[in-house]
């Protein structure tokens, strides 16, 4: 059952030409495709919890679901036996919502709070509950999202500690993106906001951004960062900000792949370049080839991949090319 059967009664087998195997259960039937490229494995063990993030950090790799936090030795490939060797990490049970690498620091995002993770221990930084996201505003300054809009973080020697909670700024801030000084921040039902921080103040200058700015619409935004360009999608479309005209226009690239009504949910780049993305149709990459006068893009969409990412909270890992 660990490795995603039913159950564990297995009353009889059925092997295929291609080597794969039927397995009958006393209560149902499995199919086993021992040579596919995909595999499935659940952390928690028999819990089977939902993954929301992952991260690679000083020779372990993390796993956040919303059990807790597990941790395995960071290799480039594992047997069947070393997959089912993950470590519960102590003080981190429960839902976590994101892992993030500032500095030389792991933060957690968890529904309990702000922690930072030592090995295999969390250690708590602040208690408001519900931290989303950190964004570092200086190697000794982070803001974070959280559900009642935004906090600061400074360290101090060596240890992280909250420096204060914005008090103009109440929204959920789950989506969080930075670009020069200003942070963006998008919610699904909440809005999409252009906010400038003034940490010496410890104030906010805060913008909505809608349909006023040409946006699809109010709500159903969300916000992706690749590399140092913040994109937007809606209803409808991939779309950039021009901050000249202070208006959302058409990103032309991704109109050439996607078209202009294709709704995507998703957007990640990892370190070569290559784009992560999920549409209402699908879910795949995109490989970006760099050729003697330009880019050369290629979509490969992922068959296996439709409908195993978690809506609105899809999480791709490349770990290696």
């Amino acid at each position: 059952k660990k490795q995603g059967l039913q159950n564990n009664t297995v009353v009889s087998l059925a092997v295929t030409a291609q080597g794969n195997v039927w397995i009958g259960l006393d209560n149902g039937i499995d199919y086993a495709a021992l040579d596919a490229a995909f595999s499935v494995f659940y952390p928690d063990g028999e819990q089977q919890g939902t993954g929301y993030a992952i991260q690679q950090h000083e020779g372990q790799l993390y796993f956040g679901t919303n059990t807790g936090l597990f941790a395995l030795d960071w290799q480039r490939y594992y047997s069947l036996q070393q997959r089912e060797r993950f470590v519960r990490v102590r003080n981190a049970d429960g839902q976590v919502w994101s892992l993030n690498v500032i500095g030389h620091d792991l933060l957690m995002g968890h529904h309990e709070g702000a922690f930072r993770i030592r090995k295999l221990q969390a250690e708590r930084i602040t208690s408001p509950q519900g931290i989303w996201k950190f964004l570092p505003l200086s190697p000794d300054m982070l803001i974070a999202g959280y559900y009642e809009g935004l906090l600061s973080f400074r360290k101090e020697g060596d240890a992280w500690k909250m420096d204060g909670k914005y008090a103009d700024f109440s929204e959920s801030s789950r989506l969080l993106a930075m670009k020069d000084t200003v942070i963006w921040m998008a919610h699904p039902y909440r809005g999409v906001y252009r906010i400038v921080p003034h940490p010496a103040r410890h104030t906010l200058s805060v913008s909505f951004m809608g349909r006023a700015q040409q946006l699809p619409s109010d709500l159903g935004n969300q916000l992706f960062q690749l590399q140092q360009q913040i994109l937007f999608t809606g209803s409808k479309g991939v779309f950039q900000y021009d901050p000249v005209r202070g208006i959302f226009v058409p990103d032309s690239s991704f109109v050439q792949i996607f078209g202009s009504d294709v709704p995507v949910y998703y957007l990640a780049q990892d370190k070569n370049g290559h784009i992560w993305y999920q549409t209402a149709q699908e879910t795949g990459v995109l490989l970006i080839e760099a050729g003697t006068l330009k880019k050369k893009v290629v979509r490969v969409p992922i068959p296996e991949l439709k409908k195993r990412l978690t809506n609105g909270f899809q999480c791709v890992y490349p770990v290696d090319s």
